[in-house]
């Protein structure tokens, strides 16, 4: 199966369709007994994952490139290594309600969701978070504050923040309750809206944000987009946006209540195991301050799933084998072509 091809599957064990592209080798084998078994490991290389939970979820989620799609035998036996993840900027100020600089910012934050196993039945499923743009002495304290240790809470605060846009304080009161669920109800329709942009384009996806304010958090206007070119080979993405924080900051407001990141990333191997990324984020975070600084650069990167050591060189070896022979059948076609 070549990266173009599409695998469709509803998960029914959580709700929802996952839609992927895979490359792999499969092996039909059908006998009178047994019916069609498939045998074979798809890699995983782009894809989404529409989650919708009873009408009340209905968010789309970018699959991670890198899991499987495993097959040994019966068609609805086959096993899956996944994740998926949601972005959003959210405010942090409820959850570390000390540090007055995060009332007037927003903070990018990825919710991910897990899952290991046979798909058609039971797979084990776990949720986690990541601050892409911030420090580890930040990142611990927040996940400290709403005990991410607990798989029960994570899978709560997963869903708060599918729904809203921000996390639940561990110790929540009924006004933090009361101030979720209002923003419950945007999170609701701007998800609605955005769902039904990111449908209309084949290869990305586009969004609004609008985030309501109050006398402790600004209030925030953006968009983001997700555009994937060159065979899905190329992909951009920005955010842009503007806090309006005139009421928690005497009404003051000026250039810096703009955000604006991108990133450009290239996948130079056809695999995606090596990729170049140029980027500019703004809301990097020093470690043990909560001034933001921006954050630029070009990254040159190589991801490779493995269980050991011997693994990893194998795998290593043999991908670049096949660039090498890649090249080698590209030259050898070019030669013929001029000899004709």
């Amino acid at each position: 199966m070549t990266p173009e091809t599409e695998v469709q599957v509803d998960v029914f064990a959580i709700g929802g369709t996952m839609r992927a592209n895979t490359s792999g080798p499969l092996h039909l084998v059908y006998n009178d007994a047994e019916g069609i078994n498939i045998f074979g490991t798809l890699e995983v290389m782009s894809g989404d994952f529409l989650l919708s939970l009873e009408n009340i979820i209905n968010t789309k989620l970018k699959i991670v490139p890198g899991g499987q799609v495993i097959f040994n035998g019966p068609v609805a036996d086959f096993v899956v290594h996944t994740s998926a993840y949601y972005s959003a900027r959210t405010s942090l100020s409820n959850i570390i309600p000390s540090e007055e600089a995060l009332a007037s910012t927003r903070t990018p934050v990825n919710a991910y969701i897990h899952l290991d196993g046979q798909l058609m039945k039971y797979p084990s499923i776990d949720f986690s978070f990541e601050m892409p743009n911030a420090g580890q002495e930040f990142s611990k304290q927040v996940f400290v504050a709403i005990d991410t240790s607990n798989p029960q809470n994570r899978s709560k605060q997963f869903f708060i923040f599918l729904l809203t846009n921000q996390f639940m304080p561990d110790n929540a009161s009924s006004q933090d309750i009361s101030s979720t669920m209002e923003s419950g109800g945007i999170g609701i329709v701007t998800n609605m809206v955005n769902n039904f942009l990111s449908r209309q384009m084949k290869h990305g996806g586009i969004g609004i944000v609008y985030k309501n304010g109050n006398e402790q958090t600004a209030r925030e206007y953006g968009l983001n987009a997700n555009v994937q070119f060159l065979n899905d080979r190329m992909i951009f993405e920005t955010n842009i946006g503007y806090y309006d924080n005139s009421r928690i900051n005497n009404g003051k407001t000026g250039i810096e209540n703009f955000y604006g990141d991108f990133s450009l990333e290239y996948l130079i191997t056809q695999k995606g195991n090596w990729r170049v990324k140029v980027y500019n984020f703004n809301d990097q975070y020093v470690t043990d301050s909560y001034q933001k600084v921006p954050g630029v650069g070009l990254a040159l990167m190589y991801k490779q799933d493995f269980n050991n050591r011997k693994d990893f060189s194998e795998d290593f070896l043999e991908q670049v084998k096949i660039d090498i022979n890649k090249k080698e059948r590209k030259s050898k076609n070019k030669k013929q072509r001029k000899a004709k």
